[in-house]
């Protein structure tokens, strides 16, 4: 293996990790919530069971994301910022409209 395709496995399952982090934690804020307004054994158990949904969710959904087109590829487009695609054409514009 080479030394760049250690580097893409390695970004790849740490992006498949945040991406399964993101949905168990949020699993686990609307869980603890739910238990916390109410706080008895049934309430507990459906807690739980949100909690594990979130995780087998996040499992299911980041898997589905490196069998596609890779994890790294869906975070970058989770994470880009529409308002910078076209800031360069932005800014010619408003160079062409002050001269």
């Amino acid at each position: 293996m080479k030394i760049l395709e250690i580097f893409e496995k390695i970004s790849e399952i740490y992006a498949w990790l945040k991406i399964v982090f993101s949905f168990t934690m949020t699993g686990l804020i609307i869980g603890t919530t739910i238990y916390y307004l109410n706080q008895t054994i049934p309430i507990l158990i459906i807690a739980i069971c949100i909690s594990l949904f979130g995780f087998i969710f996040g499992l299911t959904f980041a898997t589905k994301m490196w069998n596609g087109k890779g994890t790294m590829w869906f975070l970058s487009r989770v994470m880009a910022s529409p308002e910078l695609d076209n800031v360069e054409e932005e800014i010619t514009a408003k160079k062409q409209g002050s001269c």
